[in-house]
């Protein structure tokens, strides 16, 4: 979104991004990694962000938090998957 924008200008066209690493004092590349669903990510490249890229979907079902609440629910269902 641009300076300025509100949540009126959010559509079902607006990117969102999702991600979820490891807490670790290392930055050693941890190669397969389980998610907390048991889902493994094959992480290749710790400094690749797209690598630790999730759905919102997914990131609010491990978290409990609803991320995106202010958001139309039909728009809301678009983006964060």
């Amino acid at each position: 979104m641009e300076p300025g924008q509100e949540i009126a200008d959010i559509t079902d066209q607006t990117e969102v991004y999702a991600m979820i690493t490891p807490n670790r004092t290392q930055l050693s590349t941890p190669g397969p990694f389980s998610l907390p669903n048991g889902v493994m990510k094959d992480i290749t490249d710790w400094n690749d962000w797209r690598q630790w890229q999730v759905s919102v979907d997914y990131l609010e079902e491990i978290t409990g938090y609803d991320f995106l609440s202010n958001v139309p629910q039909a728009i809301q269902t678009v983006i964060e998957s």
